[in-house]
């Protein structure tokens, strides 16, 4: 359990995290994004702020 640490994450707690896997874990996650029009990521970032009120 060597270089193992509590990371914070997109809102979430990633316990007993080394780097290498969180990084792993990032780039897995951007390698999934997908170029969003205009009006999607407006859509999209409408939405998230609707949620956080």
């Amino acid at each position: 359990m060597r270089n193992r640490y509590m990371y914070w994450h997109k809102g979430e707690n990633i316990a007993d995290t080394t780097v290498d896997e969180l990084e792993k874990r990032m780039r897995a996650e951007q390698e999934e994004l997908k170029p969003l029009s205009k009006e999607e990521f407006i859509e999209f970032y409408e939405s998230k702020k609707r949620a956080n009120l």
